[in-house]
């Protein structure tokens, strides 16, 4: 897939998106876009991150830590009110996109 698929309008909301189903921790969310795109998106650490600071930002979504089974902290990143909002209104202007480029393509 091209580079130019991964630009933050997109990948916010792919990001909002997983998160609206649960929360997760960034190697998650990788791990999770890549079995989900069945492995087509292939997103690194250093593409994410900006996004879920960005994302943390705009107070879509809230980070928090929690130990793990090995006695280690993770960063997890929960969806917030305003970030479930936010996702309805990026699916809609994606829609709308879709619809738009279809009509002038078909």
């Amino acid at each position: 897939m091209s580079k130019n698929f991964y630009q933050v309008s997109y990948l916010d909301m792919i990001v909002l998106k997983l998160l609206n189903d649960r929360d997760m921790y960034g190697y998650e969310i990788m791990d999770e876009l890549s079995q989900r795109s069945q492995g087509v998106c292939d997103l690194k650490a250093g593409t994410l991150y900006p996004v879920l600071a960005l994302l943390t930002e705009q107070e879509l979504v809230v980070p928090y830590e929690k130990y793990t089974e090995n006695h280690r902290i993770r960063k997890y990143y929960k969806i917030t009110p305003k970030g479930t909002e936010a996702l309805a209104d990026r699916k809609r202007n994606w829609q709308d996109c879709c619809r738009m480029i279809n009509c002038l393509v078909e």
